[in-house]
């Protein structure tokens, strides 16, 4: 029997929660996570990109860790007696051991917002390691971990500035569209006068080799 199976027979108002999270992080690109979640209550499977304070892969799987617990919590609230964070990063589950020491720098700051984030909704935190990069044949948990991941690079690649670019090209093409309706009569007229010109030109022309041989004769 699952774990959030016998949750729900030994607390029918709380359920436990399994959260799987990682991380994706590039020095010109910044960093992405994502999260699938799973309760009695129903799934949750989501991605974004990292705060601009995260700086490197360890921060950034952090972070995703922060996601999975925070969209757990604020979907089913009080009904979330603990959640079950699987990760492919040892370091990022060791600092959230009750023994362990604060961490320095950004990594502080996120095991800080964690653990206040875990004491405000009084949810109680297990880890457990799982093998990165494992071909999807090795078990339920190497396959959440590697659509965790393909979820994770997609929204560290998906920037806000590439997804405006779609909305500026249309708007040009709006008012390619404005010009071209604007001078219909004007671009008639213009086409006239150029017919009138060639028309003229061409008469001329006739009169020309019509006078050309009285020219030759003289």
């Amino acid at each position: 029997m699952s774990q959030w199976r016998a949750s729900l027979l030994a607390w029918p108002d709380q359920v436990w929660v399994t959260c799987y999270t990682d991380a994706s992080w590039s020095p010109r690109k910044g960093g992405g996570w994502a999260v699938w979640l799973r309760s009695g209550q129903g799934r949750i499977v989501r991605r974004g990109p990292c705060p601009p304070y995260v700086t490197s892969s360890y921060e950034a799987e952090l972070a995703a860790i922060f996601a999975g617990i925070y969209l757990a919590a604020n979907a089913w609230g009080a009904l979330v007696r603990g959640i079950t964070v699987y990760s492919d990063c040892r370091a990022a589950l060791e600092i959230l051991t009750p023994e362990a020491r604060p961490a320095r720098a950004m990594a502080g700051r996120l095991q800080g917002k964690i653990r206040g984030l875990l004491n405000r909704y009084a949810v109680e935190l297990e880890t457990r390691w799982v093998k990165g990069h494992q071909p999807i044949s090795a078990g339920t948990a190497a396959y959440l971990n590697r659509q965790c991941d393909r979820l994770a690079n997609t929204a560290r690649l998906a920037k806000p500035d590439e997804q405006a670019k779609p909305d500026q090209k249309k708007k040009k093409k709006k008012k390619k569209k404005r010009r071209l309706r604007k001078p219909k009569n004007q671009n008639r007229a213009n086409r006239a006068r150029r017919n009138g010109e060639k028309a003229r030109a061409g008469h001329m022309g006739a009169r020309k080799k019509r006078r050309s041989p009285q020219a030759g004769c003289q």
